[in-house]
């Protein structure tokens, strides 16, 4: 099985790359686990200075795996913590892009974290 998020770094940019095609890139446990080990990783070195999320396949990403919603639903704050805790974490801008991919499916929370060149 190939590894559902690559990265690498270089020239102080450091590409991810949403690597699971076959299920429209959706955020699973595993995905969401393995960005947010990548990006705190990312806080603590120096070298990164900006954060590039694309991904492989027609399109960027279907948003969350609606299965594993349902199973925060029962949270206490119905998985509202479950799914934010990952963007908010990270400090460092974000650039999402894929050339190939349908920008219409690109999920609201990684959009709301991207820098679209507004921010004060």
């Amino acid at each position: 099985m190939s590894k559902l998020v690559l990265s690498d770094i270089k020239d102080n940019i450091l590409n991810i790359t949403l690597n699971n095609p076959s299920s429209q890139n959706t955020l699973s446990l595993d995905i969401i686990k393995s960005l947010n080990e990548i990006i705190l990783d990312s806080e603590k070195d120096r070298e990164v200075k900006v954060i590039i999320i694309k991904s492989t396949g027609k399109i960027f990403s279907a948003g969350h795996n609606l299965k594993e919603i349902n199973l925060h639903r029962q949270d206490s704050d119905k998985g509202f913590k479950f799914f934010t805790t990952l963007i908010n974490s990270c400090i460092k801008p974000f650039i999402a892009g894929n050339s190939n991919a349908n920008a219409d499916s690109s999920p609201v929370n990684l959009k709301l974290k991207i820098d679209d060149g507004s921010a004060n």
